[in-house]
């Protein structure tokens, strides 16, 4: 994932664009990037901070032989527009979303097809699902 971030930035010059534009840029492309994998995988801490670190030195306009002085905390950035912030997402809240959503489907929806594909590869049982579903819904 980082591979294809890293070729992704190679190919935009930081210093020809504004703040603006690199904030945009970061936040619909390198933001998107990882998440149809983050729908499936449950990525370690590492490599989330990774990608919100190329995140953060793009933002900043940093390059391999220069940093830049980063003006404002990553924790600031991160905070939804309403509440001062830039709205850039975090990825590892992002990629915890995405696996509590699964986890819901799992528990609400045990008949889907993609959860009776997985149940019958993995030899989960439906009393496992259905003791789930009853601690759910009581």
């Amino acid at each position: 994932m980082m591979d294809h971030i890293n070729k992704r930035l190679s190919k935009w010059k930081a210093n020809t664009l504004s703040f603006a534009g690199r904030l945009t840029l970061s936040k619909s492309v390198l933001a998107t990037l990882p998440t149809y994998t983050m729908q499936t995988v449950y990525f370690p801490k590492q490599c989330c901070d990774e990608l919100d670190r190329a995140c953060r030195s793009f933002l900043w306009g940093d390059s391999s032989n220069h940093r830049c002085v980063h003006a404002v905390a990553w924790e600031t950035i991160c905070k939804p527009k309403d509440s001062r912030g830039l709205g850039v997402k975090e990825a590892r809240k992002v990629n915890t979303c995405y696996m509590m959503k699964n986890c819901w489907n799992i528990c609400s929806q045990p008949n889907l097809l993609w959860l009776c594909v997985i149940r019958s590869k993995y030899g989960c049982g439906d009393e496992d699902i259905n003791l789930i579903n009853k601690r759910v819904v009581d």
